[in-house]
């Protein structure tokens, strides 16, 4: 078998002191990439194992992220009378070992199969072991065609704005529309040892390794299942944030009672009626521009693909409603403020914007999203979800509490 070609992009590439930035600069410790270049081909090897002279595998130096190292692969394989096919696709390989890759690829797996609306990336390949050419884990998916949103919002103008409105309006509402029965972290499924898992989804709580629920690919979001409560969850977990407090500093009875307090709120909302039991949905929790891809066919949908699942959950249904402010918000505006959500935007343009993207949301949208008490459940469920940090944390949890014995109670 002839060895599949190599085509470096860069004329550089076959300087020997040439170094990835990225890699040997700011990760000292991380390998450079012309060195590199030949692990991943024996890669492309033993994954597309039939590959002769005809096909040519066509390296991209990307730039990578805080997480992983990304390289392009083009795929070219030469037909009769000169037609050629090209495949394109992502190799993402983590700068340090991830104990939870695995469970990103179940995300991943479970998407492209149980809800292709949702334009998450194809995995194609995959190893969360080092025993494969790279030395390393890595994760192979499909590119999807077009360029991140956070390129290209400068130069839309209001009518490119409208499109994506409405477009990714529909995308939050079948976010929320993927229910579930349970609240937790996302997961592969347990299989026995030298099994690959099967097509499925666990859901782990957030305090806890333990497996909560189990999604076959069959089951239909709209099958009888038991209500989740809201409060139910958050004093559960709470219960052992307040337990981590303790085994770390006995004495530290302030945090604790932050929780405490907040545990109080939770229950509140669920008497007072303003956040009910029901089934919990799919949240992406980064739905920013940089993780959009669009293009700008008119004979195809503007969002591409909606990348970067790794922080994808299952919680109550108002996490999946947090507006994208960045749509029609003022300049500057954070990705997340829940405070702001509920304000009318400055000019009439980004009035219809909001407009526009509601109406292709929905009614369940538009109340779990603007409504007071919900935006409250979000900023509770935040910090249940992700533990309280350094004093900034604890500075809004105060400002949190305050707020709701002044204007709630």
């Amino acid at each position: 078998m002839e060895p599949l070609s190599i085509c470096p992009p860069h004329p550089e590439l076959s300087d020997p002191g040439y170094q990835s930035e990225t890699s040997t600069v700011l990760y000292d410790e991380h390998e450079p990439y012309i060195s590199l270049m030949p692990k991943v081909e024996l890669l492309a090897r033993s994954i597309w194992p039939d590959s002769d002279e005809s096909h040519v595998i066509e390296l991209e130096r990307m730039r990578g992220g805080g997480y992983n190292r990304i390289v392009g692969l083009k795929r070219v394989c030469r037909g009769p009378e000169g037609k050629s096919s090209i495949s394109q696709y992502i190799l993402r390989i983590p700068r340090w070992d991830n104990p939870r890759l695995g469970d990103d690829i179940a995300v991943l797996r479970f998407l492209q199969h149980r809800e292709p609306k949702l334009r998450a990336p194809h995995v194609v390949a995959f190893d969360t072991t080092a025993n494969n050419p790279l030395g390393a884990q890595y994760m192979i998916q499909k590119r999807v065609p077009g360029y991140t949103l956070e390129k290209v919002l400068p130069i839309f103008d209001h009518s490119d704005k409208c499109r994506l409105a409405a477009e990714l309006g529909s995308v939050y509402h079948d976010l929320l529309a993927t229910k579930m029965r349970h609240v937790g972290r996302n997961g592969r499924p347990t299989a026995p040892p030298g099994e690959e898992p099967g097509l499925g989804l666990y859901i782990a709580p957030f305090c806890s390794t333990q497996v909560a629920d189990t999604v076959p690919w069959g089951e239909t979001r709209r099958s009888p299942a038991p209500k989740t409560s809201p409060s139910a969850f958050m004093v559960e977990t709470i219960q052992a944030r307040i337990t981590d407090v303790y085994k770390v500093d006995p004495n530290n009875s302030y945090e604790a009672g932050l929780w405490v307090d907040f545990a109080h709120i939770a229950m509140e909302l669920e008497e007072m009626g303003d956040i009910q039991p029901g089934l919990s949905s799919l949240c992406h929790l980064d739905l920013a521009p940089r993780n959009i891809v669009v293009s700008f066919r008119k004979d195809k949908p503007m969002i591409r693909g909606i990348l970067d699942w790794d922080s994808a959950v299952i919680a109550p249904s108002c996490m999946a409603a947090n507006p994208p402010l960045w749509l029609w918000g003022p300049e500057g505006v954070p990705e997340v403020d829940d405070e702001k959500a509920a304000e009318e935007p400055g000019t009439p343009e980004k009035r219809e914007l909001k407009q526009i993207f509601d109406n292709a949301a929905g009614p369940e949208y538009v109340r779990l999203a603007y409504d007071p008490f919900q935006r409250l459940a979000r900023r509770l469920i935040r910090f249940v979800m992700a533990n309280l940090g350094g004093n900034e944390d604890l500075e809004t949890a105060e400002a949190i509490i305050k707020e709701w014995k002044e204007t709630w109670v």
